[in-house]
């Protein structure tokens, strides 16, 4: 199996993402979150995060923490899976300051795998 485990830093539910969208806009510095901040607009995931995704040969998975269960328990989140290998855990996320940078960060770690 070829997967892509994408885990976000919030929880799933129609008031979560309610309360998690307005958060975004009036308050984006303080959002938990990076990887949702960077990957999704006002308006849902942002085309060019979707356009790359789908150029990958990969099974994509999206899980908020609590989805998860104990299976990723002890990961610091957002963080981003190969399968069972972290490729872009949650510090170096932080770092990560807009769309192309994540982009170019999965597109090095994928590399790595190949």
């Amino acid at each position: 199996m070829n997967q892509l485990i994408f885990i976000y830093q919030a929880d799933g539910g129609f008031f979560n993402g309610l309360t998690d969208y307005v958060h975004k806009i009036v308050r984006p510095e303080t959002y938990a979150c990076q990887l949702c901040a960077i990957t999704y607009g006002a308006f849902g995931m942002k085309r060019e995060w979707k356009s790359f995704l789908d150029s990958l040969d990969m099974e994509m998975v999206f899980l908020h923490r609590d989805d998860c269960g104990d299976r990723y328990a002890d990961v610091e989140l957002p963080t981003v899976y190969h399968n069972e290998t972290c490729l872009i855990g949650g510090e170096r996320l932080s770092q990560i300051q807009n769309l192309t940078e994540l982009i170019d960060a999965l597109r090095t770690a994928l590399k790595k795998l190949s």
